[in-house]
């Protein structure tokens, strides 16, 4: 791994540069040791984040590949013009702050990625949303308790560093990580390509099928969602066996997200 400082730093100034002249062009994007929960009950798990910054972006990814991975009910999301090419999105987050009824809360800062296809349900009354691919976290609590609900939680080293570049108000601008741990070292950084507006409320779902059933990830995000252009590269990564095309990725549109979640797991539909 390179040393950070410098790393960070020259990604951070290489976004700054590339982002002074493409600005006005910027494109959106839109068990362990627990007694089993039972699978029947309609909310498995309950938790918030907070202070959380994430950068989230799309990619290409194999639909020969991703296909087997992601249950038939659900259709992929083509992305034309090459064949044979489906959507990925890829969350890196990291929060201040953890805190589960009855759990309490996390200690400092921790980092997680979810890699998810965009898809659509073809059957039932699930609505579009993700599929999840892959799931690493730091957080040791979050790990568990995902775990034992049977889904694929890998364990980060925590070491992963983070640095969040704010103005003189507080505002987030942009962020850099150095991924350490289970396969996934690499870099990512990016810039808002604009001033971050106010923090709204959105909502999101992400669908993963367990042994005991198929669950469903609800989000309800207050949070402030900003173009931005990132740079990074998941070459090496468990990423790097599903996308379409393999490289480094430089100067890409993406989003720049800073606030806070409500999160549930739960059998059912999320709330509307």
């Amino acid at each position: 791994m390179k040393n950070m400082a410098r790393s960070v730093a020259a990604a951070i100034s290489i976004l700054v540069i590339i982002t002074s002249s493409t600005i006005a062009h910027a494109t959106p994007a839109a068990r362990d040791g627990k007694a089993a929960r039972d699978p029947s009950e309609p909310s498995l798990l309950s938790y918030r984040e907070s202070g959380c910054t994430e950068i989230s972006y799309q990619r290409g990814g194999q639909s020969s590949v991703l296909r087997p991975l992601v249950p038939e009910r659900f259709t992929l999301t083509d992305f034309p013009p090459a064949p044979g090419r489906v959507y990925l999105t890829v969350t890196e987050v990291t929060c201040d702050r953890h805190h589960a009824p009855h759990r309490g809360s996390s200690r400092g800062a921790y980092t997680y990625l979810i890699v998810s296809a965009p898809v659509t349900a073809t059957e039932g009354a699930q609505r579009g949303g993700e599929y999840v691919i892959f799931y690493v976290t730091e957080d040791r609590t979050q790990l568990t308790e995902f775990r034992r609900l049977g889904w694929p939680m890998t364990a980060l080293s925590q070491h992963t560093r983070t640095q969040v570049t704010r103005d003189s108000d507080g505002v987030v601008l942009g962020a850099a990580l150095d991924v350490v741990g289970a396969g996934w070292d690499h870099e990512l950084a990016a810039l808002a390509s604009e001033r971050p507006a106010g923090a709204e409320t959105r909502t999101a779902e992400y669908y993963r099928d367990t042994p005991t059933g198929a669950q469903t990830l609800c989000f309800i995000n207050q949070i402030s969602v900003t173009p931005a252009i990132y740079s990074g590269d998941l070459r090496g990564t468990p990423f790097d066996t599903i996308a379409y095309a393999h490289g480094p990725l430089t100067a890409f549109s993406g989003w720049l997200v800073h606030g806070g979640w409500d999160a549930t797991v739960t059998t059912q539909n999320c709330p509307t």
